[in-house]
């Protein structure tokens, strides 16, 4: 490598054209998404019966409320109405056996997830 750190026989001797980058500050010339789901709440954490969830919506209408197990596979299915702004719901899961679950609310575009641990 010569002194300007391009490798020697790179470019032809004398034949070196400079150029200048300017970087923009990417929000001037963009606007900044908000996510569809965010602030999501799981209580009580460890669970007994009932799992309470609340999250922020920028959206409105159904999502579906999965519940999975550790190894992934789906033990409970259900489907909520939400609306723009706080959502709160309360979810059953006195019937599932002791362990670690990970709640996904989803629309089908757009998911939100949380772990929670179930006692009993």
């Amino acid at each position: 490598m010569d002194g300007d750190g391009l490798i020697n026989g790179l470019v032809a001797p004398g034949n070196r054209s400079t150029f200048t980058i300017r970087v923009m500050n990417p929000l001037s010339t963009g606007v900044q998404e908000k996510p569809a789901f965010s602030d999501l709440n799981t209580w009580p954490n460890p669970v007994n019966d009932v799992l309470n969830i609340a999250l922020t919506s920028e959206l409105k209408g159904n999502v579906q409320v999965r519940i999975s197990d550790l190894s992934g596979r789906v033990v409970s299915t259900g489907n909520r109405s939400i609306s723009n702004g706080l959502n709160r719901m309360e979810v059953p899961v006195s019937d599932l056996n002791a362990g670690l679950y990970m709640v996904q609310l989803n629309n089908g575009k757009h998911s939100i997830s949380s772990r929670f641990v179930k006692l009993r």
